[in-house]
């Protein structure tokens, strides 16, 4: 190896196929080598860091621990699909990985199932008419010639979409209405904390991470709707009034935490909630009067005239 290839070598060492750095003499780099190599740059992109940053400048050392098998670790937040994809790519032996086209597939699919979850949050931001986001929805499948019940097949409960599975359910688009089953997927998406979305500085680089805070928002409101429709459980109103409060404080997190994060919208969800809190009722002013005073007071008071009793 002349000096110009070691220099070369260890200036990129991280990108090169581990086979290849076990013995430079005789492995001959080819197709899968490229496919290492684009699993590594597959995760500096959902990183946004060089591979072992912190082992810089580059030796014998890091060259034996990727041969040995040491690998970057996956950044909190990146989508399970995708990690699987870098993880397969980066494998040690040659046979084990990927060709390119599967790895082109696998990107498109994901890309696919994020355009339609964005279509999904976007639909539901702009009306409280199911039938219209349902319709979108469909129109959307018919313009890409897509079969919503193959689509519905491929897509996987995740804590990013989780809502909108349940919303599929709910109206059948690709599969049978179930409620039930709608009822589980939302309450799974309002279970995760705001905090541990928003809280990392790094998380607010990841469009990842606008969908997962629209995912636990989104499924409060449906969860609360179900509830207050009693489908797919049995009518509790005080509970769906509890979500709807818990979305304006999910809110108010957001807006404080992330005051410059683009992808935050604290006014998109207002009409919607408004909408649906317009058609939740209580018994009496009393039941609501005694239900608002239980640890939510001070949200009413600083949400004053989102919520009001029905006059009847």
């Amino acid at each position: 190896m002349t000096q110009n290839q070691c220099h070369h070598l260890f200036r990129f060492v991280q990108y090169f196929d581990p086979q290849y750095l076990q013995d430079l003499e005789l492995y001959k780099l080819d197709k899968s080598s490229d496919i290492y190599s684009i699993g590594v740059l597959l995760w500096e992109l959902s990183s946004g860091k060089i591979p072992f940053e912190s082992e810089s400048p580059f030796g014998f050392d890091c060259i034996n621990a990727i041969v040995c098998g040491k690998r970057e670790t996956e950044v909190i937040g990146t989508l399970q699909e995708y990690s699987m994809i870098y993880r397969d790519c980066w494998k040690h032996y040659s046979n084990q990985r990927p060709n390119i086209q599967h790895v082109v597939s696998c990107l498109d699919k994901i890309s696919f199932q994020a355009d339609i979850f964005q279509l999904f949050i976007d639909q539901f931001n702009i009306t409280a008419n199911s039938s219209q986001t349902v319709s979108k929805l469909n129109q959307y499948f018919e313009n890409n010639q897509i079969n919503p019940i193959i689509i519905f097949d491929q897509l996987t409960d995740q804590d990013y979409n989780s809502s909108m599975i349940g919303y599929f359910y709910e109206h059948g688009i690709g599969t049978e209405i179930d409620y039930y089953k709608a009822f589980e997927l939302y309450n799974n998406s309002s279970n995760n904390d705001i905090k541990n979305i928003v809280s990392n500085p790094l998380d607010d680089l990841l469009l990842m991470n606008s969908f997962k805070v629209n995912n636990l928002i989104i499924g409060k409101i449906l969860l609360g709707l179900l509830y207050s429709s009693g489908r797919g459980v049995a009518i509790n109103k005080s509970i769906a009034f509890k979500l709807f409060l818990e979305v304006l404080t999910e809110l108010t997190k957001v807006k404080l935490q992330n005051q410059n994060v683009a992808y935050v919208n604290f006014n998109m969800h207002m009409p919607a909630i408004e909408t649906f809190a317009a058609s939740l009722t209580f018994p009496t002013l009393d039941d609501y009067l005694n239900f608002a005073l239980l640890d939510n007071a001070e949200i009413l008071n600083e949400h004053n005239g989102v919520f009001q009793p029905d006059a009847n």
